[in-house]
């Protein structure tokens, strides 16, 4: 157990080598002793998990998430407090892999047994909820997303934690989900809230959480169409440079964040420039292998692409797909996305068949990982749509775009950019939407959002 608390204090200041040799001998330890099924040992392989998440070892860090909870149950300790701790871990990991039916599956067992033993209105149970929304905002359910994350407020509000960093974190979470719907002005207004809140709750030098709003609200500006939002990124940036935070796999994050947002202003050189630098901070953090480094590449290709740069950018796609398929992470969204940009650099060089081939190879992905409802589905639909255009095959095109339209309604975005514009190319070519959107919806949405 002192082995196990050391080797915390190492996984907390960064040193995930250190940690993991520890963790290690503290199991060998309890596994040569009677104690090898007791809640330390579950405890320690817990630990052990942590440590390969960190370390970008996801399909690792889920086995020994899973041996974790398997001891908790042979010791009889399947509705724990600690049980729960490492359900709700799993389902991280399997969000962060792509298995969103079974992480969904992981959650709602970790709520079951807050219902069973009546912790229902506790914090990890509020973290569980805000875990399970943003899972289903990334599955595209996103009106049980926000319900989900409104029942997490209701815990915190219930239980005197209103003014915290958790509040802060669901708060967040909600905004994002709003901003996705193309709810921007709520999403404005409830990050309005996480201000309040941030005051009351003195996290005023919390640099994390300060720099969380203002990339939620650089988001929430650029989906508005506002003026201003690359310099809200560059200020983020500047509260986790001035934090010494940079240097960490949450600033290369940001950095990446910040790069999308300059890609998404012609600023192609910029960006560039950024994710070089974030590409830099991964591999000396020994995270260059890992599902961050495989989205910076994604955003090279992307950049390279925007600039002609055709042959570099399926270059850096493929060294992505190869990274994507050694972490065990290709068949998940990051892999879906993965394909539509590819098909895009064919699609700039003409090649209307390899495009199409990809754009649906993305669309067949979304449905196996029950994702069809997604943004990110929506997306490949109407690159397909466009491509199938192109090639001359209009009833085709048309399809793909209604089929879109469908599944953004569905998923809750009808004022998202991406429902407007596909609205606007069905009304161009003077076909009529589905029955559950009338023309003057159509209107009112497109003509409301000036994209």
């Amino acid at each position: 157990v002192v082995l196990a608390g050391v080797g915390e204090l190492k996984l907390k200041s960064g040193k995930a080598a250190a940690a993991f040799h520890i963790f290690v001998q503290a199991a060998s330890i309890l596994e040569e002793s009677e104690a090898a099924n007791s809640k330390e040992a579950a405890y320690i392989r817990q630990s052990l998990s942590k440590v390969h998440a960190a370390r970008g070892e996801l399909n690792k860090a889920l086995v020994a998430s899973k041996q974790a909870l398997e001891i908790y149950r042979k010791a009889g300790m399947g509705l724990s407090g600690g049980a729960s701790r490492v359900l709700h871990a799993i389902g991280d990991l399997q969000t962060e892999m792509g298995q969103y039916q079974e992480a969904e599956a992981t959650y709602l067992e970790a709520l079951d047994i807050f219902e069973e033993t009546k912790t229902a209105t506790t914090r990890r149970c509020a973290l569980v909820r805000k875990s399970l929304g943003f899972l289903q905002c990334e599955a595209g359910e996103c009106g049980q997303a926000l319900d989900e994350l409104g029942q997490a407020l209701t815990i915190l509000r219930t239980i005197g934690l209103e003014n915290t960093s958790e509040a802060v974190e669901i708060l967040t979470c909600k905004a994002s989900v709003l901003t996705r719907q193309g709810c921007t002005q709520e999403a404005l207004s409830v990050l309005e809230e996480v201000k309040g809140v941030i005051v009351a709750s003195e996290l005023e030098q919390d640099v994390g959480a300060r720099a969380a709003l203002v990339i939620a609200e650089a988001e929430a500006m650029r989906h508005a169409g506002k003026d201003g939002y690359i310099e809200e990124f560059a200020r983020g940036l500047s509260i986790i440079e001035a934090g010494a935070k940079v240097d960490t796999k949450e600033g290369a994050e940001l950095l990446r964040l910040y790069a999308d947002a300059l890609r998404g202003s012609g600023q192609s050189a910029a960006a560039l420039e950024q994710l070089g630098r974030a590409q830099r901070i991964l591999s000396a953090l020994a995270l260059g292998r890992t599902h961050s480094a495989a989205k910076v590449l994604q955003a090279l290709g992307s950049a390279h692409r925007e600039q002609g740069n055709f042959a570099r950018a399926l270059e850096l796609f493929d060294e992505c797909e190869k990274l994507l398929t050694e972490i065990g992470l290709a068949k998940t969204l990051s892999a879906a996305q993965l394909l539509v940009k590819r098909g895009k650099v064919h699609h700039a060089q003409r090649d209307m068949e390899a495009a199409c081939r990809l754009y649906q190879s993305a669309v067949d992905m979304h449905k196996a990982m029950g994702t069809s409802r997604s943004v990110w589905a929506s997306k490949a639909l109407l690159s397909l749509a466009a491509a199938k255009q192109e090639q001359g095959c209009s009833e085709e095109a048309r399809a793909c775009r209604e089929q879109a339209i469908k599944a953004l309604h569905d998923g809750g975005f009808q004022n998202a950019r991406d429902t407007a514009q596909a609205m606007r190319h069905l009304r161009s070519s003077f076909v009529g939407v589905l029955g559950t959107m009338p023309p003057t919806e159509v209107d009112t949405i497109a003509e409301g959002l000036d994209f």
